[in-house]
């Protein structure tokens, strides 16, 4: 059984829910304010963030959004309150919170592979997951500027996990597919208005149910949503777009089928790595132009991907980290990549510090890439270590502290002042789900 389909059916032995999500929050600012008056001078100004899930994923990847794969512009207010143990922002929205981990509020609910999406307000929207008591249809939003969250009154209509949440220009909240159960996948679709705090239907993805694909809003403002799957060991190559104003149309399929793929943007394309069939994982990556995709002319350095990050360093280059593997006895990879969208090239940075697999990455202030937990036996125990990638020396480097809690199938979302927070997920040892929250502080 593989692995993000695996995690329901291990629920038992407290292995379940793998969902990531990772943000990139400066170049979806970037995208939201090309042609946008809000961001022109003499305009109310806002600040730029996306949503996790995912996407992978976000940056899944990946986030996940992204991570694990996630997507999505916003504009977050400066300036939020540091919370019990750390002053106000300042004025320009940076933290004056010491460097490293500080604790935030718990949520309501433990949870662990749901979503993380920042919106526009710089609140953060918490969606479905995996609890103690099976999938859940609850959401929740976290307010750094109180350091509190609020339990909506109003759920999802279906119990989601491993689905995608992404945030889109009318600042609702398009949330896609996961597994409603311990195997059925679903192709409905939900709406989350933040006026309102409520959920509408919209229409269901045309290609088909699946859970563990990804999601990114593309320049076009179409929501692009591709891979996944819905079995426990196949994927799926097909791939739809969808926009507020026209719903779902079908778009060209990928060349290969991706499982717990990672989907990140880079500057007008998109880029889909890794991800397994039945086969196995690939080593492969896919560009996609707004109409096709095409191979990458080189593939991934070492072994097929899958559970690995994906976080966008700049336009033009793509960080890739950590993956299942088979040739060990711990089960997981420590190696990273970055792609180079000028040359159409992958090549091999140094490794990280530690193996990791199904961790959490996001970009901080400084401009370098946090990564954060991870199994660091496949299924068995997980780490409460970070390391940060300095893309100037192209090395890792530890992180200022640990994590309070061992994780996986948490979230990671960078905030509007660069920190990054961190959200649930679950300790493998003592199968134990999390409410825990914490905050990054470069």
């Amino acid at each position: 059984m593989k692995t993000l389909w695996r995690a329901v059916a291990l629920v038992g032995l407290g292995l379940g829910g793998l969902g990531l999500g990772c943000i990139d929050f400066d170049d979806e600012l970037d995208r939201f304010c090309e042609g946008n008056p809000v961001c022109q001078d003499g305009g109310a100004s806002s600040d730029g963030g996306s949503d996790g899930g995912g996407d992978g994923g976000s940056d899944g990847g990946g986030d996940g959004g992204s991570d694990g794969g996630d997507a999505g512009p916003n504009g977050g207010e400066d300036g939020g309150d540091g919370g019990p143990d750390g002053g106000d922002a300042g004025p320009d929205g940076g933290s004056t919170l010491e460097s490293g981990w500080h604790e935030r509020a718990p949520l309501n609910l433990m949870r662990s592979g749901h979503t993380a999406t920042l919106l526009r307000n710089g609140t953060v929207l918490v969606v479905g997951g995996l609890t103690p008591d099976g999938i859940t249809s609850t959401a929740e939003v976290y307010d750094p500027k109180t350091n509190s969250w609020i339990l909506l009154k109003n759920e999802l209509a279906q119990p989601r996990m491993d689905h995608t949440a992404t945030l889109l220009p009318n600042n609702q909240v398009l949330v896609v597919g996961g597994l409603v159960d311990g195997t059925t996948a679903t192709g409905t679709a939900e709406l989350y208005d933040p006026t309102t705090q409520s959920w509408s239907p919209a229409s269901g993805i045309p290609a088909a149910q699946r859970a563990s694909h990804a999601a990114v809003l593309l320049p076009s403002n179409k929501v692009l949503v591709t891979g996944g799957g819905n079995n426990p060991n196949g994927g799926l190559a097909t791939s739809a777009v969808y926009t507020s104003d026209a719903g779902w149309s079908p778009s060209a399929s990928m060349k290969a089928e991706r499982n717990a793929l990672t989907l990140t943007v880079l500057g007008s394309v998109a880029i889909a790595v890794g991800g397994y069939d039945l086969n196995g994982r690939h080593r492969s990556a896919e560009v996609f132009d707004g109409v096709e995709w095409r191979l990458t002319a080189t593939s991934v350095p070492g072994e097929g991907r899958e559970g690995h990050t994906a976080t966008a360093l700049s336009e033009n280059e793509l960080l890739i980290a950590g993956t299942y593997v088979t040739t060990t006895d711990a089960g997981v990879g420590n190696s990273a990549a970055i792609y180079n969208a000028t040359s159409d090239s992958w090549s091999t940075v140094a490794s990280m510090q530690q193996g990791r697999f199904r961790h959490a990455a996001a970009r901080v202030s400084t401009g370098e890439v946090l990564v954060t937990g991870g199994y660091s036996a496949a299924y068995r125990a997980a780490h409460n270590s970070a390391e940060l990638f300095d893309p100037k020396d192209r090395r890792w480097h530890p992180a200022k502290g640990d994590m309070a809690h061992p994780r996986v199938g948490h979230t990671c979302t960078e905030m509007p002042d660069g920190t990054v927070l961190v959200v649930g997920g679950e300790d493998p040892v003592g199968e134990t789900f999390l409410d825990s929250v914490e905050l990054y502080v470069p």
